[in-house]
Order: C-alpha cells, then sequence, then structure tokens
C-alpha cells in the first residue's frame, strides 16, 4: 500500500490551523499512527469475519469485508471499505479512508461509480467522502447529502473569548462514576421524541461511554436554577488524527432550548476540563443539526471539514 502518499493526503486534507494548534510533528505522528492501526485493523482477516458474522450480506465472504486499495485513476488509488450506516445491513455504503492524492470534483463522481461497482455485492447506496474544509467543498456536487461535519478549536483561546451568561442561574455538577446516565436516557427520550426528524442522525451516548466520560473527569449534570436540565460530557480520544476532548454529549431538555444556555454551558465545561492532558475540545456534528452548529461556530469552534455521501446512481444514502 503507498502509505506515504495517503498520509501526505491526510495531512494536507486538514487546514493548516488545525495542525498548528496540534503541533505539525506532534499531528503527523497521531495521524501516521491513526493510518497504521486502520490498516492493521481493516485488513485482519479475524476483524473482517466478526464484520461479516454481525452484518451478514448473502453472497458476501468474509474476505470482502476487508479494505481495499483500488486504482481509481490512472495514477491514483484509494483505501476503501464497506461499512453500514448504524450497522443497518439495509443502509450499506462505500467508506474511503484515504486517497494517494487529491481529486477534481469530476474524478471524485467517476470514482464514486467505480467504486460502487467494485462492492457490487453489498449494492451500496453511496461512497462516503472527507470535504475538507479549505478545499472544493463536496456537499455542492450533484445528489450530495451531507453526513458529519468535525468541528475543533483550542479551549485556552475559546475561554478568552467574551460571552454573555445567562440571567439563569447555570450550574454544571460533576458526576464522577456515571450515576446520572438513567435520567440521560430518560432525556435523550424525550428530546428525541419532540425532534422525530433526529431520529437517525443523533445517536445516545452508550452508558460504557457515559462512564469513560465521568472517569476522565469530563462528565457534568446541568442545572438551571436548580432543576435537572441535562448534560454535557466529553472524553479525551483521536478524531482524524487530532488529539483533544472530544464532545460526546451536550443535551438539554426541551424546555431550556432556545434560551441561549448551550454556549454558556460549553463555556463551564471548558473552563474545568484539563488543558495540560489535551490542548483542544473537538466533536462531530450533524449538518443537518444547525443549531448545534451554530452553537458551536459562536463558541469559538471552527469547521475541519466533514463526510460526504455521493450516490451510486441514486439518491445518496439518508
Amino acid at each position: 500500500m503507498h502509505n506515504t502518499a495517503y498520509l501526505a493526503w491526510l495531512l494536507d486534507s486538514t487546514p493548516a490551523a488545525v495542525r498548528a494548534w496540534v503541533g505539525e510533528a506532534s499531528f503527523t505522528a497521531s495521524m501516521r499512527q491513526e493510518l497504521e492501526e486502520t490498516i492493521q485493523h481493516r485488513t485482519d482477516p479475524s476483524q473482517a469475519a466478526s464484520y461479516a458474522q454481525a452484518c451478514p450480506i448473502p453472497g458476501a465472504r468474509a474476505d470482502e469485508y476487508l479494505l481495499r486499495e483500488r486504482r481509481v485513476q490512472a495514477d491514483a488509488t484509494v483505501l476503501a471499505g464497506i461499512h453500514f450506516y448504524g450497522l443497518d445491513i439495509e443502509r450499506p455504503f462505500v467508506g474511503v479512508f484515504a486517497q494517494s492524492r487529491h481529486f477534481t470534483p469530476h474524478e471524485v463522481l467517476a470514482a464514486t461509480q467505480w467504486l460502487c461497482e467494485d462492492f457490487a455485492t453489498f449494492q451500496p447506496q453511496a461512497v462516503q467522502w472527507w470535504s475538507a474544509a479549505d478545499r472544493p467543498d463536496l456537499r455542492t456536487l450533484p445528489g450530495a447529502v451531507s453526513d458529519l461535519r468535525l468541528v475543533a478549536g483550542p479551549i485556552e483561546a475559546i475561554n478568552r473569548l467574551p460571552l454573555a451568561m445567562p440571567k439563569e442561574t447555570l450550574r454544571l455538577i460533576a458526576d464522577a462514576d456515571g450515576a446520572s446516565y438513567p435520567a440521560y436516557a430518560e432525556l435523550y427520550a424525550r428530546v428525541l421524541a419532540a425532534n422525530p426528524a433526529w431520529k437517525g442522525k443523533l445517536q445516545q451516548t452508550t452508558e460504557e461511554e457515559y462512564i469513560a466520560c465521568a472517569h476522565a473527569g469530563g462528565l457534568y449534570v446541568v442545572e438551571v436554577d436548580g432543576d435537572y436540565a441535562g448534560v454535557i460530557a466529553a472524553l479525551p480520544d483521536v478524531v482524524r488524527g487530532i488529539p483533544g476532548w472530544v464532545m460526546m454529549e451536550e443535551m438539554l431538555d426541551t424546555r431550556f432550548r432556545g434560551r441561549g444556555l448551550a454556549r454558556p454551558m460549553q463555556r463551564l465545561l471548558l473552563a474545568r476540563l484539563d488543558t495540560q492532558r489535551h490542548r483542544l475540545v473537538l466533536g462531530t456534528i450533524n449538518d443537518a443539526n444547525l443549531p448545534s452548529l451554530r452553537t458551536a461556530r459562536g463558541a469559538g469552534r471552527e469547521e475541519v471539514g466533514g463526510w460526504v455521501f455521493l450516490p451510486a446512481g441514486e439518491p445518496a444514502l439518508r
């Protein structure tokens, strides 16, 4: 595999400002590790067999679930593999993890059709591409459906930005062991019931993830004027080579939404996170969740880029 070319593309498809926040040497090392670990994991026959068992497709061999290196242009290859949105076998797509160089929009469209044919056993509905914020926006291509956007920023710089605090008394109460998970699960159900359009786009944090946030010192119950209002949580992790405090959950109960509490809630969390451990805060937000994207941008985080589905001759995966 052309790991040097893939690494160069992964680095160059991350905005320079983000690389500077991490430090070029540290970011290169982190991205190289992610590349090597992804290749090792996705080319392991035992992992492919487990994946095939979890998402069985009639006629598909276990080795067809492996990551593939495919030449999609005379001078360009990609690393791509089959995926299932939400592990739903009715929603297969091809995910492009890395490219040997940048593609023009026309090359992306041509490669999309070729990859769907190459993975025809799974009848993929779309191909998922990375679209960097400082490169041509793949969301403008025919049939494109935007998925998650990656937003990030340096915590200390964000904490210095001016912010108007609400008239309500907003408090964050540390949960060190995840005992508040039952209340959070009930909150999630209420919010989803009030916003049915979010079904399939808003993912509930698992209890395991919730407890991990608690043990890392990144889980807080939110109170407004003494009443339970929601939760906010972060966990040290790496997303697309970027290490930082990754936002795992930001949820307010329906009656507290639209009152200008989200940005102050985030700021209170950032003030409590250990910046000696990680200097950045980052997270993924569905592009359809405009309120959360506005809150993230208004709170000082910048868009790194996002993942975009391009269709296999039909409307892209929704």
